[in-house]
């Protein structure tokens, strides 16, 4: 006999979830990007949306543009929103531990790397 299939979005029942606090229309919505992506949960579909807004961007030449640093970036992003760490850290759904080491200068030991799509998704909260 066939075990019934596991709900892959059964963690809503005892997590908080952006989709959770969503109207049905736009819970529709999500629901078809997601069978269009192939993906079953929340996390797999914001990291095919962010790789596919990565690949769109046209790569830009170092020299034209000064770089800003990830700790600034994070900083910038902090002021603008009016977010402490934890706050922020929550809005993009990281743990505040994570969050702070990619606060600290590229030059400490504890420095941990950004991932790309993390920038995407920051950029992306900026601008709407």
């Amino acid at each position: 006999m066939n075990a019934p299939k596991k709900d892959p979005n059964a963690h809503r029942a005892r997590k908080r979830s952006f989709q959770a606090n969503l109207e049905p229309e736009e819970d529709a919505l999500v629901n078809q990007v997601k069978a269009l992506r192939r993906v079953t949960t929340d996390r797999g579909l914001l990291l095919a949306l962010c790789r596919d807004e990565i690949a769109r961007r046209p790569r830009q030449n170092s020299k034209a543009k000064k770089k800003v640093s990830q700790q600034d970036f994070l900083r910038a992003a902090m002021k603008r929103l009016g977010l402490q760490r934890k706050a922020f850290a929550e809005r993009i759904d990281v743990k505040p531990r994570t969050f702070n080491n990619w606060l600290l200068p590229d030059t400490s030991k504890q420095f941990r790397r950004m991932p790309d799509h993390v920038r995407v998704l920051v950029d992306a909260i900026l601008n709407t």
